[in-house]
């Protein structure tokens, strides 16, 4: 009768003791994903901006470069996908031919669409949609 007892109370003991450590480990794999989730919304945040400044300081039509042009380019160094970046290399090496108007829009085109898939957006636009936006913008 009395190990019937003890062995009900370990049963319950270790029954008890099971069901707080998964409980225990349950909320701390909880709440770090739910702070990876918030890092990662920071860090879309922060490539958001970026990549807003950086169209807004393209749309001007001037070729000096302001102090918050490094600026914006920084930010998208630390921030952008490495499609964003091969993107704006490869507009930036033709920024600066007069002759390559066409495949500058292009190049621009092709950014601007790494830009909104590396924020999450599906599209279908093509490159020249989004370069007519694009300077739709520039000419207001």
């Amino acid at each position: 009768m009395l190990e019937t007892i003890l062995v009900s109370i370990i049963i319950a003991f270790l029954t008890t003791l099971v069901t707080a450590t998964f409980a225990y480990f349950g909320y701390w794999r909880q709440a770090a994903a739910e702070l990876k989730k918030d890092l990662a919304n920071r860090f879309n945040e922060q490539k958001w901006k970026a990549y807003q400044e950086f169209m807004i300081m393209q749309s001007r039509s001037t070729n000096i470069m302001r102090p918050e042009s490094a600026e914006i380019r920084i930010a998208l160094l630390l921030t952008a996908s490495d499609d964003v970046i091969e993107a704006f290399n490869e507009y930036i090496s033709l920024s600066f031919q007069k002759d390559k108007v066409e495949e500058r829009h292009h190049k621009i085109g092709a950014m601007i669409a790494a830009m909104r898939r590396d924020l999450g957006c599906d599209t279908k636009l093509t490159h020249e949609d989004l370069w007519k936006i694009f300077n739709s913008i520039s000419e207001l």
